[in-house]
């Protein structure tokens, strides 16, 4: 009886752990997949040390990811190291972006998949450094996967620590500059509402050999005390180039080339702004303050309080410009100008203007005139710079970072087509033998069109209608109104031919004559040729 109780008590407890069995499992994947863990190991230089006097070298950074997430599909991530001298940070700080799908400049595994996934890359020690010994440094380390978990080590909690001793070619040289220069589309005359304008500069720093360049400060002294400083760093896009301002740095630390934006707030002076200093700081730590000379021009900003213009019109504004440069009139008006009134006017290329002395008319208005090219289909003009005999200057247009202005010139239209007066062919006959060049066809037309005749095409057709040769190209009517058009072949075996020609006008406009698709007849008669049998 007692042993039956304890083979009963054996079967509850059997299936009671079977069942705690199944509930585990069961519940298991569910708890994995509702949290998720994400973390770091084998972070770490392939080396403790490295010495880069005699040239730069790289060393390989390792680093393992490993993810719980049953449902993640995608990992990416950063490494960030930083160059130390002693206890100071020194330099930029490096990104380095992995990812699982990686692709340059994202570096990706080298072995595993998102459960655990490892990498390598390969860290730049250059050959200059600091006087002081140099480590490099894993600072922190960054994870995160297409389900939104995320996991960040930085500081002591990177343990062990990675750690890269280096030692390097001292660099006690400042980089260098050799100019500074305006960058687009920044002008030595600037338009300001009062809202602040911005100011682009451009210049090259060098630090070969060197450690390479790090950060800077450009300086630009204003009207009165006025002074802006405007800090920049060579930073990673993150696109596998570096930037400098807005400017594009492909890859080199070590020759750069800076655009850099100056914003002059809202309320800023106006007046004369130009370049004060430029400092510059490698990552060696060396900085110089440069005062000049640094050749940048100075930018006069306007908001055209002195002279106050208005009502610019251009008159006419279609021209009939299909055959030669013709002008069009500038007309405004304007107040406050002192002596005389000087104008520049900046148009695209397809229309010029000279600087003029203008003479003051009714009401205060001015005229000057601008010349529309020759077969140009659009001039639009792009800005206006007035002066006057006291140095007021006022500024008007997008060019001058002003509201656009609406003065456009346009060319007349032309669809009229070519008109030929009569046609005929430089030989109706001949053997086979005595045709070395072909044969033209002599065009007479009736120069009606607005644009000029200057194409065309010749095609001559067998009995059959087949094309069997012809020409095409530009074409030069002559001042009496004939063109001369050529027809070649290679052989025209005996029989009788009939020539078509076609002209082009520079609107794009063309007539057809003679040919077999129902075109026009040629103007006096059909273009028959007969090629004679062989004697």
């Amino acid at each position: 009886m007692a042993a039956a109780r304890v083979r009963a008590v054996s079967r509850i407890l059997a299936t009671a752990t079977a069942a705690t069995a199944l509930l585990a499992a069961t519940a298991a994947p569910g708890a994995a997949a509702a949290n998720p863990k994400i973390a770091f190991s084998g972070i770490s230089f392939a080396t403790d040390q490295v010495d880069t006097t005699t040239g730069g070298t790289t060393v390989t950074l390792n680093w393992t990811v490993t993810d719980t997430s049953t449902t993640a599909r995608d990992l990416s991530g950063s490494v960030y190291v930083q160059r130390y001298s002693g206890t100071t940070a020194l330099g930029p700080v490096e990104q380095i972006r992995f990812s699982l799908d990686g692709g340059w400049p994202v570096v990706g595994p080298s072995a595993g998949d998102l459960a655990s996934s490892s990498y390598a890359y390969d860290l730049l020690v250059t050959e200059y450094g600091p006087a002081a010994p140099v480590t490099y440094r894993v600072t922190k380390i960054t994870a995160t996967d297409d389900q939104g978990t995320t996991r960040t080590l930085s500081g002591d909690r990177i343990s062990p620590a990675a750690v890269l001793a280096a030692t390097q070619s001292p660099d006690t040289a400042p980089p260098t500059v050799e100019r500074v220069w305006l960058a687009a589309p920044t002008r030595t005359e600037m338009y300001d509402a009062g809202s602040g304008v911005t100011l682009r500069y451009g210049f090259q720093v060098f630090d070969e050999p060197g450690a390479g360049f790090w950060k800077g400060r450009l300086v630009l002294d204003g009207p009165g005390t006025t002074e802006i400083v405007t800090p920049f760093t060579l930073v990673d896009s993150g696109d596998g180039y570096q930037l400098c301002g807005s400017g594009q740095v492909w890859g080199d630390i070590w020759y750069v080339g800076c655009d850099l934006p100056v914003a002059l707030p809202a309320g800023s002076p106006t007046g004369e702004w130009k370049v004060k200093a430029l400092s510059l700081t490698d990552r060696a730590g060396n900085t110089k303050r440069y005062t000049g000379p640094l050749d940048a021009p100075t930018v006069r900003v306007t908001r055209d309080e002195a002279i106050v213009a208005s009502g610019f019109a251009l008159n006419p504004t279609e021209v009939n410009n299909w055959r030669e440069s013709v002008p069009t009139q500038l007309t405004f008006t304007a107040s406050g100008v002192q002596g005389q009134l000087t104008a520049t006017v900046v148009a695209d290329g397809s229309c010029s203007a000279w600087n003029q002395v203008l003479t003051e008319g009714p009401a205060g208005s001015y005229t000057l005139p601008l010349i529309v090219g020759r077969l140009n289909t659009s001039c639009t003009v792009e800005g206006i710079l007035l002066t006057d005999a006291a140095g007021s200057v006022s500024v008007y247009g997008a060019h001058y970072g002003g509201p656009a202005l609406d003065l456009r010139v346009t060319r007349v239209p032309d669809t009229a087509k070519p008109v030929a007066v009569s046609a005929a062919l430089s030989r109706t006959e001949a053997a086979p033998g005595d045709l070395f060049n072909g044969i033209s066809v002599d065009v007479v037309i009736d120069d009606v069109t607005l644009a000029e005749v200057n194409g065309f095409s010749t095609t001559i057709y067998n009995s059959a209608g087949y094309p069997v040769g012809g020409a095409n190209g530009g074409v030069h009517v002559e001042a009496d109104g004939h063109v001369s058009l050529p027809v070649y072949f290679q052989s025209l075996p005996a029989g009788t031919y009939t020539v078509g020609f076609r002209l082009s006008t520079a609107a794009d406009n063309s007539s057809y004559w003679g040919y077999p698709n129902g075109s026009t007849p040629a103007p006096s008669g059909p273009l028959v040729f007969t090629s004679l049998p062989a004697a």
